[in-house]
């Protein structure tokens, strides 16, 4: 069921829309390392650039379909969905294509999906694993032939948030102006963290030179109430938003006197963030800083969760009496 058809009936049953408290650790598992992996194609290539949180990318030697990674978390956490961004390589041989990820030696789960030049699905696992690491084996590359220096640009493992569910159907309302046609707002809701690559492949926003200036402006089809999000910025460096505010409304204008307003520092190409719920149904992803020398700041993708409501109690009698009533019903 759709995240806004869940809270449409919810509200229809008990007039209002419950809001829980933020307890879930975000969604962004930080302090991943590298502890294994296929011989690297140079130093320069090496597998930590796996986790650096910039286009540098790893690389093997040559390796094809029988490059591996391990990664170690911080401790145990619980992953229930991955991103496995390609080499930005013109050679599809250069790329992951079909893996499979083993969690701590043991339970494993296998991916099939079609392969892109420098970005990645947000891939489900269809299922939530609880390890302290996870070995990454490539099955296949982008291409058909043998061998390729098959790496990866990023990999990104996430967990799922307590008491939230991620808000399905968001659209694109507005936004400053987008660097160029492959660079268009919808690109942050795509499903694809990566760099545009032209040609309809758009995984990114990008301003035309606007700075602390760009912004997006989502709506959630619905008043929700809002309780977290991942952000993942442009992968280039020199674009790397440091700082930005997310403005919740429950109208599509801002500045009218019903707006919220929450700063955030980004932490990397990948930032998570939960707070208390706040009852919107647009959001603004504004730009208020940037660490780089590059002006067309933006984003990659951004997924926003909302707080599941408890049954409220009159959702609850009326459930009670439609069971009563069956009971009755049946007796007769």
């Amino acid at each position: 069921m759709k995240i806004r058809s869940y809270y449409l009936l919810a509200a229809a049953l008990s007039g209002s829309l419950a809001s829980l408290p933020a307890t879930a650790h975000a969604a962004v598992i930080t302090g991943v390392t590298v502890t294994d992996s296929a011989t690297a194609f140079s130093p320069d290539y090496s597998a930590d650039k796996a986790v650096d949180g910039d286009t540098s990318d790893y690389a093997s030697q040559n390796q094809g379909a029988d490059t591996f990674l391990q990664f170690a978390f911080p401790g145990a956490r619980q992953v229930n969905r991955v991103v496995v961004m390609n080499r930005d390589s013109p050679a599809e041989a250069d790329w992951i294509g079909n893996f499979t990820l083993t969690f701590d030696g043991g339970l494993s789960t296998s991916i099939a999906r079609t392969a892109i030049r420098g970005g990645s699905a947000i891939i489900s696992l269809g299922g939530t694993y609880t390890a302290t690491g996870v070995r990454l084996d490539v099955d296949t590359t982008g291409s058909a032939g043998p061998g390729g220096n098959t790496g990866a640009q990023e990999v990104f493992f996430l967990s799922p948030m307590t008491d939230k569910v991620a808000v399905s159907g968001v659209t694109v309302a507005g936004s400053a102006t987008p660097f160029s046609a492959d660079y268009a707002a919808a690109g942050a809701l795509d499903g694809i963290v990566g760099r545009s690559q032209g040609a309809g492949v758009t995984p990114e926003y990008a301003s035309a030179g606007l700075g602390v200036d760009a912004y997006v402006d989502f709506n959630l089809g619905a008043i929700l109430p809002v309780g977290g999000f991942d952000l993942f910025d442009r992968p280039a460096g020199a674009d790397r938003v440091s700082a930005f505010d997310l403005i919740f409304s429950v109208n599509s204008v801002f500045g009218d006197g019903d707006d919220t307003t929450l700063s955030f520092n980004g932490t990397g190409m990948a930032t998570s963030g939960e707070f208390a719920s706040i009852q919107a149904q647009y959001v603004r992803y504004d730009v208020t800083a940037k660490s780089g020398a590059g002006v067309n700041t933006g984003l990659s993708e951004i997924v926003f969760y909302a707080a599941i409501p408890e049954p409220s109690s009159a959702a609850v009698s009326l459930a009670a009496l439609a069971g009563l009533g069956l009971r009755r019903r049946r007796r007769r």
